[in-house]
């Protein structure tokens, strides 16, 4: 059987939650059934080479803003990218990555567009163009995955997709043994409650 090949987009691959929980999905992914890869939208960051010793390719698009040139540009690298590569499955991360994601998988043809909601939005309130790109872009997605039943509301109500469309897939935590020395304590705190 085929590989699915599946591409990842986000923003860049410094230290932060959305981040480590890419590596983490990396981490655990079954090479035999899917053959992934990263793109960074704007610079690579210092979890780039900890992808890399996976034997999973990074690349960077080193867009600025993507209603800008850069976006255009960006597009256009990604599209390619895309067509050439042959990406069964796109999954974008974040807000920007989400709406470049979008228009690119529907203009290559990609098998399969998926884009990922982790907040409720409140950093965008007052910015009503991001929910009218989001509401726009959302017809060329297969799913909107959500981190929390709450994200998912506000998603249903303020970008008005298909319910269908849109489902929620918790965050999961690490299995004890994994988890750093120093989260250890903090976990057997939580325990005794």
């Amino acid at each position: 059987m085929e590989k699915l090949r599946v591409l990842y987009l986000i923003d860049k691959l410094e230290v932060a939650g959305a981040q480590r929980h890419l590596v983490a999905l990396l981490k655990g992914m079954d090479r035999s059934r899917f053959e992934p890869s990263v793109i960074c939208l704007m610079q690579e960051g210092s979890l780039a080479q900890e992808i890399r010793s996976l034997g999973i390719p990074v690349r960077s698009l080193r867009v600025r803003r993507i209603y800008g040139v850069s976006g255009i540009l960006g597009l256009m690298k990604l599209v390619r990218f895309l067509k050439r590569e042959r990406v069964d499955i796109l999954h974008a991360y974040l807000f920007s990555e989400n709406i470049l994601g979008s228009v690119a998988g529907c203009l290559a043809g990609t098998r399969m567009v998926i884009t990922g909601r982790r907040d409720t939005g409140k950093l965008r309130e007052g910015k009503g163009r991001h929910f009218f790109a989001y509401r726009l872009t959302n017809r060329w997605v297969d799913r909107i995955v959500c981190k929390s039943e709450a994200v998912k509301r506000v998603v249903l109500e303020r970008e008005a997709p298909p319910k269908e469309k849109v489902v929620t897939i918790l965050n999961g935590a690490q299995a004890e043994p994994s988890l750093s020395p120093e989260l250890r304590p903090l976990l057997a705190h939580i325990r005794r409650r």
